[in-house]
């Protein structure tokens, strides 16, 4: 399984409470492409829940996803901006219920942040999402998903969508994270 990194933005509309949003839009629904062309399906959340729930342990959330590259880490430090403490799955994708740092709050209501990126296994042949590791804020969305400001409203895609079918992945776009 290859280690997979998205982005969602958390406040599209601008608006965030002084402890920043308290679920989060992890994964969409079914089949994605990101605006690099990569793929991914979602179409078991339960598989995923089950197997966060069956870990008994917070996921971190972390900035820029220090944690999955040892050389954002240069001096063995990588805070934690908030504990990913519940997953949901909704009609529009799997959510998680996240506890924020002081920190991490005060930059998400201050638009220091405003986007989260979620690190999952992947199964590389399917590209059947298998299990959520952790997220990190980061600055640039990659996928259309509801703001959490406004669950009716979506984000408006830089680039024109894709709407192929999901395919596999080679290896020279694979990250590994």
């Amino acid at each position: 399984m290859t280690p997979r990194r998205f982005i969602f933005e958390l406040a599209g509309s601008g608006t965030a409470s002084a402890d920043g949003p308290d679920w989060v839009h992890l994964l969409p629904a079914g089949a994605s492409t990101l605006r690099d062309g990569r793929k991914c399906i979602r179409s078991n959340p339960e598989a995923v829940i089950a197997q966060f729930d069956g870990d008994s342990g917070d996921l971190p959330v972390d900035y820029e996803h220090q944690a999955d590259k040892p050389e954002g880490r240069p001096n063995g430090l990588v805070p934690a901006a908030g504990w990913i403490k519940e997953l949901a799955a909704r009609a529009d994708g799997l959510w998680g219920r996240v506890e924020w740092t002081a920190t991490a709050a005060r930059m998400i209501a201050a638009k220091e942040y405003r986007c989260l990126s979620p690190s999952f296994l992947i199964e590389k042949a399917s590209t059947e999402v298998q299990k959520l590791c952790g997220a990190g804020l980061v600055h640039h969305p990659a996928l259309e998903l509801t703001a959490l400001a406004s669950q009716e409203t979506a984000m408006k895609p830089a680039t024109k969508p894709t709407t192929a079918p999901a395919t596999p992945v080679g290896d020279a776009q694979d990250e590994a994270t």
